[in-house]
């Protein structure tokens, strides 16, 4: 993206974080929260935020994978 702003659907500039939660689901395809926290360097709690956001815009698309046990994982893709 090298220094382009980038705009989303509703005209509003994006987030730093936005773009960086993004760039690394470009790159890595899918990926859950603790991993784009991971990739990104910031808590968990921030991508969540920012996440839902993209979410509300469009930007990016949820699965939920359940488990046998515990909480189903959400997967998050372009």
């Amino acid at each position: 993206m090298q220094n382009q702003m980038m705009i989303t659907p509703n005209g509003q500039a994006l987030h730093t974080t936005r773009r960086s939660v993004l760039e690394a689901l470009r790159s890595a395809g899918t990926a859950t929260v603790a991993q784009l926290a991971e990739m990104v360097d910031v808590k968990g709690i921030t991508i969540r935020h920012h996440l839902n956001g993209l979410l509300a815009e469009g930007l990016v698309d949820a699965e939920e994978k359940r488990q046998a046990v515990g909480r189903p994982i959400y997967m998050y893709r372009l």
